[in-house]
């Protein structure tokens, strides 16, 4: 307490126990008292002037965290029992197979080509080297810049297959490049496969290797499964064969007095 004023409970008690003391106790008092209300009104006046202050920057702050975001709108294409084929504004057009669904932004051409897509679909994509394409496909990434092929994407196959141009895949971490007539697979449970279309021609070149080898390679070359009568497994084959899978495979199988036969897309027996 400051020196030469009384404490007002002193001076309560003293009006208490002794009712002549003079008027200018009393005076001194309330004045104690009134100061003391003064110094807490200037207080309050104080703190209202701060939440003035602070109060614009309050609502400053609320109006930029409540501001919706511009979110770009989105455009969803989804394909039931028929095959559809969708037109893209930079030139590209992609054929959707059945049961397929591709989602493009608003945004795409601006400054970016992307797509998610999911299911079946034949791509031929305009080429533009300062904006390449882009596919989100669930669990792979695609990246060309102008190329036509085939994508597949399910809960049991992922694949590519380009026909032209050049492709970049990225799964897990891992990226693989495919040049035309070249093919790129996952399958659940299973490693990823680069390997060639039976379309694509190569050049394979055999010194007395036996059939069963020979065969082996092609099947994992093309990713093709080839029958044939196990009797044969230890014939001999020599020379270099030149052409795409049908080619080589009935170049092999003349000299055995086999055929080759197709079953499906993936499987051939020799007979």
């Amino acid at each position: 307490m400051a020196k030469g004023k009384k404490d007002p409970k002193e001076i309560w008690d003293a009006i208490s126990e002794d009712p002549s003391v003079k008027q200018e106790t009393s005076e001194s008092l309330w004045e104690n008292i009134d100061q003391r209300i003064q110094k807490k009104e200037r207080a309050k006046r104080k703190k209202r002037k701060s939440m003035l202050l602070i109060l614009p920057v309050l609502l400053l702050g609320a109006w930029f965290i409540f501001q919706p975001k511009n979110v770009a709108e989105q455009y969803t294409f989804v394909t039931m029992n028929n095959r559809d084929t969708v037109y893209l504004k930079d030139g590209s057009h992609i054929i959707m197979e059945p049961f397929s669904e591709l989602t493009i932004s608003t945004e795409f051409g601006s400054s970016i080509r992307k797509v998610a897509f999911r299911g079946k679909g034949y791509f031929d994509i305009a080429k533009d080297k300062n904006r390449p394409f882009q596919i989100d496909a669930m669990d792979f990434d695609v990246e060309v810049l102008g190329t036509k092929f085939d994508l597949i994407q399910t809960d049991t196959d992922h694949r590519v297959q380009l026909f032209e141009g050049k492709v970049k895949i990225n799964k897990d971490g891992n990226t693989t490049y495919l040049m035309p007539e070249e093919a790129w697979c996952f399958k659940a449970g299973s490693t990823q496969k680069h390997y060639m279309l039976p379309s694509a021609k190569r050049t394979f070149k055999f010194d007395h290797t036996e059939l069963a080898i020979v065969l082996q390679q092609l099947e994992e070359s093309y990713q093709m499964k080839i029958a044939y009568p196990d009797s044969l497994k230890d014939k001999v084959v020599s020379g270099a064969f030149s052409g795409n899978f049908e080619d080589i495979l009935q170049i092999i199988s003349f000299p055995l007095n086999l055929k080759p036969t197709r079953i499906n897309e993936q499987q051939y027996r020799l007979k």
